[in-house]
């Protein structure tokens, strides 16, 4: 067996075998590909991805309150390294975002207030999260931000009364929340 076979087969978790030229190919599900195949679909991908990213982009430029545009962002910035290039976006978004015009409205907003919450808390910056957070449970996000909150304000006595306060929301809007159930009695 070839050296660069070897070498594929140590490094990476496909199934590499030696094609009818004598050089390395995958095979998966698909079919079996060359590399410079492989290659070429990344790039395509990579390609697809920085189009799409540059549309969303110039959207919020031309309406900086587009809630598609910052979703379509948020969609394709979607992986943990993508965060610290997300929350800018979204903390501009929010700065200039409308308020909610009806029920879907909010809940969108609310679920990237969640994003930006759960990018804040990752980070370590519990007071962007708590903010994110209480934001979303405003729009009615009771039971996804309010979990989340309690996590945040656990162990911190100055936020005590948030704590509960974000406990008696959650029951009301869940009554299945142990825990709050728990730290109400």
């Amino acid at each position: 067996e070839r050296e660069e076979v070897q070498r594929a087969r140590e490094r990476y978790a496909f199934q590499f075998e030696r094609g009818k030229t004598g050089g390395v190919v995958v095979s998966v599900r698909a079919g079996t590909f060359s590399l410079p195949e492989i290659s070429a679909f990344v790039l395509r991908r990579v390609k697809e991805i920085a189009a799409a990213a540059a549309h969303w982009q110039i959207a919020l430029r031309l309406d900086s309150g587009c809630i598609a545009a910052i979703e379509g962002l948020a969609e394709l910035f979607s992986r943990p390294e993508d965060d610290a290039a997300l929350a800018p976006l979204l903390d501009s978004f929010f700065a200039a975002a409308p308020a909610a015009k009806d029920a879907e409205a909010a809940h969108r907003l609310a679920a990237l207030r969640c994003r930006r919450g759960a990018i804040a808390a990752a980070a370590g910056a519990p007071a962007t999260a708590i903010a994110a957070y209480e934001a979303a449970a405003e729009l009615g996000a009771t039971v996804a931000a309010g979990i989340s909150l309690v996590r945040l304000y656990a162990g911190r006595p100055s936020d005590d009364a948030a704590l509960l306060r974000n406990h008696r929301r959650l029951v009301a809007a869940d009554v299945a929340q142990l825990e709050s159930l728990r730290a109400l009695a």
